[in-house]
């Protein structure tokens, strides 16, 4: 595969997770605690950023807080109990989370209050995300378990995706300036 080729590892296993089905999650989680895993890094790192309009998922919740917050939480508090001395979890946020804005219960139902537009819900969901991540590392400090976020910046990926009218200008004139 490419990951062989890339790392030169060949003990490199695949395993499926949805984070847009709290299940699958949940699944993840126990064929991990089935084998005694021990998980040395956690990135949580999946995320999109709608470009059709809401979407709901089979749980009930907006899709873009499920697969960038509810999903990576469930994810981190699974597999908190297999991780040591020396772990380390990280939470990839962004700058957005600065216009983020966390109205309950509308945040997990529809993403965002008011207005569906793309950017609301993403930069709520990273809202969410930094501050769990926060919360997160006061609570393991004791345990040597290392826990932080960071923000790549905008970094050129499927998750921008471009369809609006204007879009097509904006990937002519952004995409070749991001990384």
């Amino acid at each position: 595969s490419m990951l062989v080729a890339d790392t030169g590892n060949e003990d490199i296993e695949v395993m499926f997770i949805d984070l847009a089905s709290l299940q699958t999650v949940k699944d993840f989680a126990v064929r991990l605690q089935e084998r005694h895993a021990r998980v040395a890094l956690l990135m949580n790192n999946a995320g999109i950023l709608e470009t059709e309009g809401r979407t709901i998922t089979v749980d009930g919740l907006e899709r873009t807080v499920s697969v960038n917050y509810v999903g990576h939480y469930l994810l981190t508090r699974l597999l908190l109990p297999m991780m040591h001395r020396g772990s380390r979890i990280v939470s990839m946020a962004s700058l957005t989370y600065r216009f983020g804005r966390l109205y309950f219960p509308e945040f997990f139902t529809l993403g965002c209050r008011g207005f569906f537009w793309r950017i609301f819900p993403y930069s709520n969901t990273k809202l969410a995300l930094t501050m769990f991540t926060r919360k997160l590392a006061q609570l393991t400090a004791g345990q040597g378990i290392t826990v932080n976020c960071a923000d790549p910046g905008i970094v050129s990926t499927d998750i921008i995706a471009f369809k609006m009218w204007f879009d097509k200008l904006t990937d002519i004139f952004f995409r070749p300036i991001i990384r």
